[in-house]
């Protein structure tokens, strides 16, 4: 479908919605998605009354049309259906009240440079070429719905990054509970197992699971299982991958391995990272290996 098409296409929609919807209580535009690593054009759907809304990418309604064969008035039907169940248990204000959001906090990694341009207005924490943001859990059915915390929220609660950062840590464990596996219970990460000695560390639902290996106690959980020093392959947003060192011939066949994979089974939206890290037994913490070429 060509640009012009889809701009029709939406414009279709978005007039039918309009029409649907607007009895509900519900506003709907064209909107300018900004996420951490990428950004997107979307429908988004607004509850004026409740403050609260949520948005469709604008490609998901592309799809319809193409490959379900939908009429741009079908596509509104279903879309109006899927809003008018939606119960959002929070809304705008509750953003507002940092006692109120404080037990819903929790962390993110994503590359800082890929995710510069939303970092100049968020809150993080760098780490050798990876940062740490703060989100919020939002209560909502059938869904895992969050929203980054912003400068301009961190100013309206009046504390510290330092505050901000120490609950979204604690939290994080109790919210998104890690779960580490062995590399060869997970389909999929084929081109990341030349041994089969791979240990998977995520979180219990598997999404945006990579911060996992920052929890309190898991770098030494996994240093007892590996029992040497190790590897950290950042794999994707979803989970990082540890190997022992003994179990790569070098850094350089390492670094390439996490490379290579990183092009051939990971999709761009799920990318997180080319550089490859090693946690030291001896001095307890990570450093960065030589980036790969």
């Amino acid at each position: 479908m060509n640009k012009e098409s889809a701009a029709s296409l939406i414009a279709q929609v978005i007039s039918n919605l309009e029409k649907l919807l607007e009895p509900d209580g519900f506003s709907v535009s064209l909107s300018r998605v900004e996420k951490l690593t990428s950004s997107y054009d979307s429908v988004q759907f607004f509850k004026e009354a409740e403050k609260w809304g949520f948005n469709i990418p604008r490609d998901t309604l592309i799809s319809l049309y193409e490959k379900e064969n939908q009429s741009p008035e079908e596509i509104a039907a279903g879309l109006a259906e899927f809003a008018r169940n939606q119960k959002f248990r929070a809304n705008a204000e509750t953003f507002m009240d940092f006692d109120g959001i404080r037990s819903s906090l929790f962390i993110r990694l994503s590359d800082t440079e890929r995710s510069r341009q939303v970092l100049e207005h968020v809150p993080h924490k760098e780490i050798d070429g990876l940062s740490v943001t703060a989100h919020i859990l939002v209560p909502a059915e059938d869904c895992f719905a969050s929203s980054i915390v912003t400068g301009t929220l961190l100013e309206k609660y009046g504390i510290s990054e330092e505050e901000l950062f120490d609950a979204a840590m604690q939290n994080s464990a109790r919210i998104l509970p890690a779960e580490i596996r062995p590399l060869s219970d997970v389909i999929g990460c084929g081109s990341l197992s030349p041994t089969g000695k791979g240990i998977v560390v995520t979180n219990t639902r598997k999404v945006n699971g990579a911060s996992a290996i920052l929890y309190p106690g898991i770098l030494e959980q996994l240093s007892d299982m590996v029992q040497e020093d190790f590897y950290i392959f950042p794999s994707s947003i979803h989970e990082m991958i540890v190997f022992p060192c003994s179990a790569m011939s070098s850094d350089k066949a390492a670094c390439r391995i996490l490379h290579d994979a990183n092009r051939c089974a990971v999709s761009e939206e799920d990318w997180l990272s080319d550089t490859l890290y090693m946690y030291s037994r001896e001095a307890g913490r990570i450093r960065r290996v030589a980036e790969t070429e």
